[in-house]
Formats: C-alpha cells, sequence, structure tokens
C-alpha cells in the first residue's frame, strides 16, 4: 500500500500575488484524482491519497469526493481519496465507503480515550427516543471506524446505562437499560 500526500495551490495566483484565496474546485482534484488513479492501478498498489489545499476546498470539489446523494461519491478500486481543507481545518471523504472510515484514524489528533468519548456521545445521539441501535447500523449512519464503535459500545455497556446483546441474524447491539 502507498501513501500520498500532496499539498496543492494554483501557481499563477502564488507567484503574481504572492497568495491565493479561491477554494480548489472539481477541475484540480478531478485532475490530480485520475492521474493517482491512473498510477496505483497500473503500479497495482492500492494507494491512499490524501491532497490538502490552503485555500480549501470548494463545493463542488467536496461533492465528487464525498457524493451529492446516494450512491455519487468518488470510489476507485485502487486508491482511497481525503481532501485536507486546511482553511476549515476539515476532511472530506466517501463516508458511505467503510475503507475510508478504516484508516480516519490517521487523521484525527485525538487519544483512543477521547475518541472514544466523541464516538460514545455519537452513538447516543443517534439512539435518540429509541431502545437500541445495531452495529451495523451505527457503521452505516456514522463516520467512525468499526474498531472505534466497538470500543465504544463496550465503554457504553460497562457504564451500566446500556446492555452490549447479540441480535441473531443482525449481530452486535446496544440497548437501553
Amino acid at each position: 500500500m502507498g501513501v500520498l500526500a500532496k499539498a496543492m495551490s494554483r501557481p499563477v495566483p502564488m507567484l503574481q500575488k504572492g497568495f491565493d484565496t479561491q477554494p480548489l474546485g472539481v477541475d484540480e482534484v478531478s485532475t490530480e484524482i485520475v492521474q493517482i488513479g491512473a498510477e496505483a492501478q497500473r503500479s497495482g498498489e492500492f494507494t491512499l491519497a490524501v491532497l490538502a489545499s490552503t485555500t480549501g476546498w470548494d463545493e463542488s470539489a467536496r461533492e465528487l469526493i464525498r457524493g451529492a446523494g446516494p450512491a455519487t461519491a468518488f470510489s476507485h478500486r485502487w486508491m482511497l481519496v481525503y481532501l485536507s481543507d486546511l482553511e476549515e481545518r476539515d476532511l472530506v471523504y466517501n463516508e458511505s465507503d467503510e475503507r475510508t472510515r478504516e484508516y480516519l484514524q490517521l487523521f484525527s489528533p485525538k487519544l483512543v480515550g477521547e475518541e472514544t468519548e466523541e464516538v460514545a456521545q455519537a452513538i447516543e445521539e443517534e439512539i435518540g427516543p429509541y431502545s437500541s441501535l445495531t452495529l451495523e447500523f451505527a457503521l452505516k449512519k456514522l463516520p467512525y471506524a468499526a474498531k472505534s464503535i466497538q470500543r465504544a459500545f463496550e465503554k457504553l455497556a460497562a457504564s451500566g446505562r446500556y446492555v452490549l446483546t447479540e441480535v441473531e441474524g443482525i449481530g452486535p447491539a446496544i440497548v437501553r437499560s
């Protein structure tokens, strides 16, 4: 597996003015991902690509990667793409692709305990008025890796407010006590 990290900006405004204030768009990101994808496929090496923009990413670039609706997010057999928006301190990725969630911890400066607490809070919000939440559903709805959600399930069960159980045919679930 290869990891590619690339900082992107527009060279013309940077050279002429010394700065650029416009977010990068779909043209810039699509040109890059076509090249990266072709190289990954040619080499047979799965690539995790992080494209960082100091001026941020406009909505068209964000939609290309995360999608504008069901089944419209960017997906490639040979690579995963993350857009790092250095202006907004945001990470854009295909949230519906399990593979991209597995690598999110690479971009999180949080300690495992801090992340577990954050995920546990998100799980409790997702449960809301309901009495339970399955791991399968949590993986579909929450932008966290499976390991992080599993740790949060265990933390919530240890609190005594929830019970971790196995639902036949569905898998693990957390149920309000």
